[in-house]
């Protein structure tokens, strides 16, 4: 995994989303070396009461607009994973 983009994502039926469990995943992605996506960040609380009744963010709504915005970010961070493993290894 070394190197590897990653966003990290949690929803959860709590008050507080996934804080805690998204913290810990943090601290050991950064001891394998992984290019974790640092902003925005995404957890969902009260997920039963966000998500519609496929199982889906309604279009439009904040949460929606927030994981539309890391979905991007880990695009980008896909990207320039993609643009330093092409370059020429003495310009690294």
């Amino acid at each position: 995994m070394n190197g590897k983009p990653v966003a990290i994502i949690g929803a959860s039926p709590g008050p507080f989303g996934t804080v805690r469990a998204q913290l810990a995943l943090r601290q050991v992605l950064h001891k394998l070396n992984v290019a974790v996506l640092r902003q925005p960040e995404f957890l969902l609380f009260q997920a039963h009461e966000q998500l519609g009744s496929e199982g889906t963010l309604p279009v439009g709504t904040p949460a929606h607009k927030l994981l539309s915005s890391v979905l991007d970010g880990l695009v980008g961070l896909v990207e320039q994973h993609r643009q330093l493993a092409l370059a020429p290894a003495n310009i690294r």
